[in-house]
């Protein structure tokens, strides 16, 4: 998302600067979400219940994903890597590489559970297994993940 700030406002800003694009953005989203509630992953309960470290890894800003705190317990996330933890976002692999590094597991131990082909993208060059979860993508961009399934519950043992 930073990216496309600092690109909106160079081209169409007429002086606004990135930030204050941004804060209009996440406010427009807390209204949308006060009257809308987000769609829940299926199985996502059962997912948070099991004993392995977890970690969010979005191009979003933290503010962006504190809009969801009442929804999810962020407190059972070991990690939560926003766009401004890193210089460079999705789909390049440094996100994925600073969750690897705050939980202190290996690449070839950790899942990737993706809807964008960003993420998945991003996942894959951090050398971390991908699953494609078509629950809530708007293209099928399972040609380019280890694992596709329809909902995340499809990947609860």
């Amino acid at each position: 998302w930073k990216y496309i700030f600092r690109y909106l406002s160079h081209r169409y800003g007429r002086g606004t600067t990135p930030e204050t694009l941004r804060g209009d953005f996440i406010e427009r989203k807390r209204r949308y979400f006060h009257n809308n509630l987000p769609p829940i992953a299926d199985g996502l309960t059962d997912v948070m219940s099991m004993p392995f470290k977890r970690a969010i890894v979005t191009g979003s800003c933290l503010e962006e994903v504190m809009l969801f705190s009442d929804i999810i317990d962020l407190s059972r996330f070991d990690a939560i890597v926003t766009d401004e933890a890193t210089e460079k976002s999705k789909p390049e692999p440094e996100p994925y590489l600073k969750a690897l590094e705050m939980l202190k597991v290996r690449p070839q131990d950790a899942m990737a559970v993706e809807d964008s082909r960003i993420g998945l993208m991003s996942a894959g060059s951090a050398g971390v297994r991908t699953v494609f979860l078509r629950q809530f993508a708007d293209e099928d961009h399972s040609d380019i993940a280890d694992l596709t399934v329809d909902k995340i519950s499809d990947i609860v043992f």
